[in-house]
């Protein structure tokens, strides 16, 4: 009787252990599901916002290429128009080069210049008469950074009046001797430039004392027409000089 008690004592203690066995494995086993299923939905959620997140750097990339692509267009359309209306400005200046020129000469070099106002055209030639508009056109033509000063003009006038006083001179070094002058004197310029500064200022002298013209009355270019023509007389006087010796 004892036996049979014990007998089954250690089989209730058998299917105690195995029901426990059992439900360890249900609920390892459910667990391990749970925390698949939690795993896979953050990788599916985390895989959607990585392509979220590459949709909208691709958008933004598209909208940096489109800006860029209009910039550049905008770029390229200011840059014909400054052109274009480089060519119509100097088309203008051009022009009015050329009326400069056929008004009042060579006597000094004209740069490219920019077109003045035409208002401020039209004044001049109403308050104060063509001469006066010429007069205007003349300094807007000659900006003061590019044309010979009145102190130049001189001193190339006084560099020119010493050398013709020197004797034993080639007549083809004659202007690199004006230049050299020219330097002590504080100004750089070629031998070039003073034959042609010059040239021209003689041409201008001429056609206005030769033609019966009405000199300058501003002050400068009266100046250096007074210099001039006290040159040119004295290089008469020595002349007639030179000839009465040979007669």
């Amino acid at each position: 009787m004892a036996s049979s008690v014990d007998s089954d004592s250690d089989s209730s203690s058998g299917v105690r252990k195995t029901v426990t066995g059992k439900r360890k494995r249900e609920t390892r086993d459910k667990l391990e599901h749970f925390l698949d299923k939690l795993v896979g939905s953050m990788m599916k959620r985390q895989e959607k916002m990585h392509n979220q997140l590459i949709k909208v750097m691709e958008k933004m990339e598209r909208e940096r290429i489109r800006r860029e692509e209009a910039w550049r267009q905008q770029e390229i359309e200011r840059t014909k128009q400054n052109e274009e209306a480089r060519k119509q400005e100097m088309s203008r200046s051009h022009s009015l080069i050329a009326f400069i020129k056929s008004v009042i000469g060579d006597e000094i070099e004209i740069p490219d210049p920019p077109q003045p106002p035409q208002k401020l055209l039209e004044h001049c030639r109403d308050e104060r008469g063509e001469s006066s508009l010429i007069h205007s056109l003349v300094k807007f033509a000659y900006p003061s950074g590019r044309r010979w000063p009145q102190e130049e003009v001189q001193a190339l006038i006084a560099s020119r009046s010493q050398v013709e006083e020197k004797t034993g001179i080639h007549k083809g070094a004659i202007w690199d001797e004006i230049s050299a002058k020219m330097k002590e004197r504080g100004y750089d310029r070629s031998a070039k430039k003073c034959k042609e500064k010059w040239e021209n200022m003689n041409k201008y002298y001429r056609r206005v004392t030769e033609g019966g013209k009405k000199q300058p009355d501003h002050s400068k270019t009266r100046l250096y027409f007074e210099k001039l023509g006290n040159l040119h007389k004295t290089n008469s006087a020595s002349a007639d000089q030179s000839e009465e010796k040979d007669e």
